[in-house]
């Protein structure tokens, strides 16, 4: 944005490059969008409620003079004006969403009668009062329930970010990050690939590179600030497709954590790119957990993964003296879990497992698994927090620029 004033201000229109799709994208488009939200929070008025709205001569004056403030900034032809006014419309209702959320209401809940002006010092009285009136009224409350209800639904597309789909698939051909030790027990960079974005917000079946980092998602958030990092960590679903004898990868990342006890490892499991379960490892005590959404087959993909975790765990006996074992043989216990009711939503599945087993902590898994998340299946809700939270993470802390999201769905 600074960028953008120092043009203007030497009279110097920017350049803004549009891929085939008539998207913006190159290294202008991030300020581009930036200032569009800008230019339409000093024009437009905050009561400004419905943005399509046909034979409206006061709205029409109004995108008029935002795409006049925008050609006089950036070299824009005319067929680029449909864009620019929808994506106006669609930074003004963030816009009008975040002061509902932030300024509308008083600490009591009261609503306030003066507009934030030290903030935002455009917007008058007589437009707050109009903005508060319809914030009040049973249409709003009922189209904002209907597009809270929409926003989640998985059957929408996830809209991402305002850095806009065209510029993320763009700027990451591939953008590395790195899977500390404490998290999965060995140190490894993940690559993040713009199809792993199509994964999840287009509710598409998920890969193991998404898998690991909703994992480091639940480390960051839960796991180290509550002091866990000894009692919970996972196994990368890369290593325990590889050792299939259980005496590689698993084994050493089981010996890791040899002096640690009472430590739970989490290792989610692809069985052939066609199906995800949740193992989750009590070394100590010589248990293996078995969550799978979906019964048919759950058996015989039990059987396929024994056999590499149980001779994981009687090498860590083998090396960890230190805590003699009740039982050689080891315990696998079942878990009666949600089931899914398709074929892509077991990596959805298995990532609420993860979090509510961390959530839960330290308590064991119920055969029944836990009351506090019983349920014969998730609900849309539930599948659609995981894809938030996965989206939240990667926006915030992956992609460069990326806390800029939200591109809020139209009415």
């Amino acid at each position: 944005m600074q960028k953008t004033h120092k043009a203007k201000s030497n009279g110097i229109k920017e350049e803004v490059q549009w891929n085939a799709k008539g998207q913006p994208i190159g290294h202008n488009s991030e300020g581009f969008v930036s200032y569009i939200g800008v230019i339409v929070r000093l024009l437009v008025p905050l009561d400004t409620n419905n943005w399509r709205a046909k034979r409206n001569t006061t709205l029409a004056g109004y995108k008029q003079n935002v795409w006049e403030a925008i050609q006089k900034t950036y070299v824009v032809g005319d067929e680029r004006c449909h864009y620019v006014l929808r994506k106006a419309g669609m930074l003004h209702r963030a816009f009008r969403t975040d002061m509902r959320q932030k300024h509308l209401r008083d600490s009591d809940g009261n609503y306030k009668e003066h507009p934030p002006r030290d903030l935002y010092p455009q917007i008058t009285k007589e437009h707050w009062n109009s903005f508060v009136a319809w914030s009040k009224t049973d249409a709003f409350q009922k189209l904002s329930k209907a597009n809270r209800e929409r926003a989640l639904d998985p059957e929408y597309p996830y809209r991402g970010s305002r850095k806009g789909y065209a510029r993320l698939e763009e700027d990451m051909s591939v953008l590395q990050v790195s899977m500390g030790e404490k998290v999965f027990g060995e140190e490894f960079p993940e690559h993040l690939h713009a199809e792993h974005l199509n994964e999840v917000l287009k509710h598409e079946w998920l890969s193991a590179t998404v898998i690991n980092l909703y994992a480091r998602y639940l480390y960051d958030k839960f796991i180290s600030p509550g002091g866990l990092t000894n009692k919970l960590s996972f196994l990368s679903p890369h290593e325990s497709r590889d050792d299939v004898k259980g005496n590689g990868s698993i084994s050493r990342i089981l010996l890791k954590n040899k002096k640690i006890k009472d430590k739970m490892i989490l290792a989610p499991f692809n069985f052939g790119d066609v199906h995800w379960a949740l193992l989750v490892i009590d070394p100590d005590a010589g248990i293996i957990y078995f969550l799978d959404s979906m019964d048919s087959g759950s058996e015989s993909r039990l059987l396929c993964c024994k056999n590499r975790f149980e001779n994981a765990l009687l090498i860590y006996r083998a090396y960890n003296q230190t805590k003699p074992a009740k039982s050689s043989r080891i315990k696998w216990i079942r878990i009666k879990c949600p089931q899914q009711t398709n074929t892509i939503d077991c990596g959805y599945f298995v990532s609420r497992f993860m979090k509510e087993v961390v959530m839960q902590y330290p308590k064991k898994i119920p055969d029944n698994y836990f009351d506090e998340y019983k349920c014969g299946t998730y609900s849309k809700d539930k599948l659609s927090e995981v894809k938030d939270e996965w989206a939240g993470y990667i926006f915030t802390n992956v992609i460069p620029g990326g806390s800029w999201i939200m591109d809020f769905l139209e009415t």
